[in-house]
């Protein structure tokens, strides 16, 4: 064998034991370490029961605040305004649950059905400069719910006995009764008391 043919052998050797050691153009397998960590990293985390329960589904809601409950009758008394010509003082405050009301002289009123006389005796004492007298028909009461009650000029009337509506000098003093009619256990939470049914003048707010 002369020189130049040992020579191509010996390359020919060369090039296989090459494409040997280069994998035949196969990719390489990733490491199983720090490629493997980067994989599970970026996967998204499984939701937990509490996230997919149905308190994730419907948020807790705060119980709604029930409405204050109404004062009693009984706190009203003791408690004073003025419409800036009477002072007026409650002595008493009840509800005369028979739905009648009489003078004891023969003049009586009766509550409509389902309905209560809600009484308030009241001192009134006149603080003006000149004779003044109270009138009722005039005057407020309101509920919890905001519902207006007039009061009742009959039922007044039927009740008065010392004091009816007469010229009350300036000082003088004396004790009526106002009177409203409304469906049982009405819950009254403020009292706007006048002396003249034409509203001029302010109003005595009584509130417990």
């Amino acid at each position: 064998m002369n020189r130049r043919m040992l020579g191509g052998v010996l390359l020919a050797a060369v090039l296989i034991v090459s494409a040997a050691c280069s994998g035949g153009g196969e990719p390489a397998e990733p490491a199983s370490g720090e490629g493997a960590r980067t994989e599970a990293e970026s996967r998204e985390p499984e939701p937990t029961p509490a996230e997919t329960g149905p308190e994730a589904e419907k948020p807790q809601r705060e119980p709604a605040a029930s409405a204050a409950p109404a004062p009693s009758l009984e706190s009203f008394a003791g408690l004073s305004g003025s419409d800036g010509v009477f002072s007026m003082h409650v002595n008493e405050a009840y509800a005369d649950e028979d739905g009648v009301i009489t003078d004891g002289r023969g003049t009586t009123d009766h509550a409509a059905e389902a309905s209560e006389f809600v009484i308030f005796n009241v001192q009134i004492t006149n603080e003006s400069s000149t004779p003044a007298s109270f009138t009722w028909g005039g005057s407020y009461a309101y509920d919890v719910a905001g519902n207006q009650y007039a009061d009742d000029y009959d039922a007044a009337w039927a009740a008065c006995d010392t004091y009816c509506s007469d010229d009350l000098n300036p000082g003088g003093t004396a004790e009526t009764d106002v009177v409203f009619e409304m469906p049982p256990d009405t819950g009254i939470v403020s009292l706007e008391l006048r002396s003249d049914p034409s509203g001029t003048g302010s109003a005595a707010i009584i509130e417990p």
